[in-house]
């Protein structure tokens, strides 16, 4: 914009130089455009004042023909235009990073429930179903991670107690004495000799009340 209002002013072409001044206004942050003389008057003043929506910056140049300076030109420009652009960016990523952690926070917990809440909740009916003495499904689960490590001990612990109680149970069919476990005032366990002195068939004594 100096260069170009220099040989304007040295001719004293104020219609020329303000036609210059103006065609700096296309860009929307201008606000104003001063020129003055060698004699520090203003010779045009074009302004904007419905521009300033925000801080104003200002920046001057002097005018120099042939060594000789003939007068200064001064701008204004408002940032308001560009803070509301980086407001809307800023606004704009931050609803960008939100969406992305929204995103990944679902995927993360809907990994977590398939990959660790539903096995865990699986293994939890499968033990609630050993200590309630359902010792014959097997737990057939093949995960190379701490679950299935898990899942393999419960199975090897379902596999022992199955084991020791069909031992148990082969030593009391075969005992020659009647022997009742009791618990909670029924009858919970008893051997073919117990039935057999109560008069009871196979299987009837478990459960009756004592």
């Amino acid at each position: 914009l100096a260069g170009s209002l220099v040989a304007p002013l040295w001719n004293y072409d104020l219609k020329t130089a303000r036609t210059i001044a103006e065609t700096f206004f296309a860009a929307a942050q201008v606000v104003r455009v001063t020129l003055v003389d060698r004699d520090e008057q203003p010779t045009i003043v074009i302004e904007r004042p419905e521009r300033r929506i925000g801080s104003a910056h200002r920046a001057q140049r002097d005018l120099v023909f042939n060594g000789d300076r003939i007068g200064r030109v001064e701008g204004e420009i408002d940032d308001g235009l560009r803070q509301r652009e980086l407001n809307a960016n800023r606004r704009a990523g931050y609803f960008i990073l939100s969406a992305q952690f929204v995103v990944a926070l679902t995927l993360i917990l809907l990994a977590l429930r398939y990959w660790i809440l539903k096995p865990l909740a699986r293994l939890t009916r499968y033990s609630d179903r050993l200590a309630g003495g359902d010792l014959e499904p097997a737990l057939d689960w093949q995960r190379p991670d701490e679950i299935g490590r898990l899942a393999r001990q419960l199975d090897q612990m379902r596999a022992g107690l199955r084991s020791l109680f069909a031992e148990q149970r082969a030593i009391l069919d075969n005992v020659q004495v009647g022997v009742l476990f009791v618990r909670e005032g029924r009858v919970v366990l008893a051997n073919p000799h117990a039935e057999r002195i109560f008069g009871y068939a196979p299987g009837t004594l478990r459960g009756i009340a004592v």
